[in-house]
């Protein structure tokens, strides 16, 4: 119901109906205000529509017999870890009239963001610059003639590019060394490597959690009656890890910007103003539908993912059904008789008639 609606409605009611009727429409347009803001502005947008609603939907997992005579106990474990430490690599490039007017330009940026990063308290030796490449630039040079033109390609400078790989420990670190990359013009950050010093802590820990539970799962089917302890057993596991770059999922964000409403300057009133709407990025975790058991759940920062599954496969043996008794039928007796036809003469004599069986 909308505003125009409530108005309809009411103009033959009295003044108390209408402003209840007002309030009930403000308060269901406030309540699903409130709903969407609870989700956030992602169920509002096309392009990561799908991944928010598999983020957000429970999923329903059921147990399923592959086969009669097989049992089998699946554990999924999750270990949110915090890195101990990060490195943020950036990317520069210099173009000079000389090959040592670029190398001389990109140096004097370099030298103004490591001394910049020195005052917050990074040691020199965590900066440390990748070289890519050196290379002449050309330029075309158009040579007009009464008939024709030439257009030709004419060494007009060199051009450097480097990586700048910055090493630090503290995350909140990185809006500074942001911060002081693009005072000294250095702009483009290509990715941030997250380090854990050790991994196989995490995969023990997971594996001890798995298998204490795998054990109460045992116990649960013995005491279901269902016996498991002489039977064979088969037993794998699966150990992965996702950090924080393969977790980003692009996002269009709801709101705009312009440069221009910035500036103080004067509009005439049929003056547009340009807006930019640029694509972002958010960090998007595993969901936790599919996992039975979670290390360090609530996480405030992008972290590192720990995965670990244990299958355990158990023939169950059917119980041998004892052999029934089978009945012999008794044997039937066939009775076969034959008539013979005899004629006593009168004197005594016995004799067979002929054809009589």
């Amino acid at each position: 119901m909308n505003l125009s609606e409530v108005r309809v409605y009411s103009s033959s009611k009295s003044k108390e109906a209408m402003t209840r009727t007002f309030t009930f429409t403000l308060s269901l347009f406030i309540s699903a205000l409130a709903f969407g803001q609870s989700a956030g502005n992602i169920l509002y947008n096309e392009t990561s529509r799908w991944s928010a609603q598999n983020m957000q939907r429970e999923s329903s997992y059921q147990a399923s017999t592959p086969s009669q005579d097989h049992l089998i106990i699946n554990i999924n474990g999750l270990f949110n870890v915090k890195a101990d430490s990060y490195l943020a690599i950036f990317h520069a490039v210099q173009v000079g009239e000389t090959a040592a007017q670029a190398d001389s330009l990109m140096q004097l940026r370099l030298e103004g963001f490591t001394n910049r990063l020195m005052k917050h308290g990074m040691k020199r030796e965590d900066v440390v610059p990748d070289m890519l490449s050196l290379v002449p630039v050309y330029e075309v040079e158009v040579t007009k003639r009464l008939f024709t033109t030439n257009y030709t390609e004419i060494p007009a400078g060199f051009e450097i590019q480097k990586n700048i790989h910055v090493h630090f420990k503290d995350a909140a670190m990185l809006d500074r060394i942001v911060t002081a990359a693009a005072i000294n013009e250095i702009y483009d950050l290509i990715k941030v490597d997250y380090y854990v010093k050790d991994h196989q802590a995490m995969y023990d820990s997971l594996r001890d959690q798995a298998m204490e539970l795998l054990e109460q799962r045992i116990q649960q089917f013995k005491d279901a009656g269902i016996t498991v302890d002489d039977q064979w057993r088969q037993m794998t596991d699966r150990q992965g890890v996702y950090f924080p770059l393969e977790r980003y999922v692009t996002y269009q964000p709801v709101t705009k910007t312009s440069i221009e409403a910035t500036k103080k300057r004067k509009r005439t009133a049929d003056e547009e103003i340009e807006v930019r709407q640029s694509p972002t990025l958010y960090y998007n975790k595993l969901p936790y539908g599919s996992y039975d058991f979670i290390f360090n759940p609530e996480i405030i920062e992008p972290a590192v993912q720990y995965t670990y599954n244990l299958q355990l496969k158990i023939l169950v043996e059917r119980p041998k059904e004892e052999p029934k008794e089978v009945k012999v039928p008794e044997p039937q007796i066939k009775i076969e008789t034959e008539t013979k036809y005899i004629l006593v003469t009168p004197d005594g004599n016995i004799k067979q008639l002929p054809g009589a069986n």
